[in-house]
């Protein structure tokens, strides 16, 4: 049996395994709901390929996944346009009977939140489902009167934390050690 084989895992990777064992439970309970998500997570960490999966392993997964950026979302076009803007209420459509993603939720402007808010409420009506995703603590801003509270509380029925990417980096750099990897130098290649 060659060395390699005889290595025991790091107790960090069994971390990482648990950590994404969970996060595989939570989609799953996710994709079998048709409520909303907030999906937070460190950037890069994968918050729109969690929402991918949710919306594709959900009863709407023959349905569109319509992507739109917080802060670049408006409640009607500009007169002039640099780069057109998606409207919240072309974004709603585009996404019926399927999902709408929304990524940075926390840059959604005043404005904005309060039309999304009642989009929300008329959501199920509309056949749309809502996942959102931010980097940062979103019950902060709340706290901090920068998000709105009641659009927080709709957005917020199922919450899923992705683990953080030291977490992920580590679990990787043990799986690498455990394999016989030279982990730095396989990095920078």
């Amino acid at each position: 049996m060659s060395d390699t084989m005889n290595r025991i895992p790091s107790p960090r990777l069994f971390g990482l395994a648990e950590a994404m064992a969970k996060l595989e439970q939570d989609i799953s309970f996710a994709a079998q709901s048709d409520a909303r998500v907030l999906v937070t997570g460190d950037s890069g960490a994968g918050k729109k390929y969690v929402a991918q999966l949710i919306h594709q392993r959900s009863q709407r997964g023959d349905g569109p996944f319509i992507v739109v950026n917080g802060e670049d979302l408006t409640a009607a076009r500009p007169e002039r346009e640099d780069r057109p803007a998606p409207r919240l209420g072309d974004s709603l459509l585009q996404a019926s009977n399927g999902t709408l993603f929304i990524q940075e939720i926390e840059r959604i402007p005043a404005a904005i939140q309060k039309e999304l808010l009642r989009a929300v409420e008329i959501a199920p009506g509309r056949n749309v489902r809502v996942i959102t995703a931010t980097s940062c603590d979103l019950f902060e801003l709340v706290q901090a009167n920068q998000f709105s509270s009641d659009l927080f509380y709709r957005l917020n029925l199922i919450h899923l934390v992705l683990p953080t990417s030291s977490l992920s980096r580590t679990g990787v750099r043990a799986y690498a050690q455990s394999a016989g990897t030279d982990f730095e130098a396989a990095s920078r290649s």
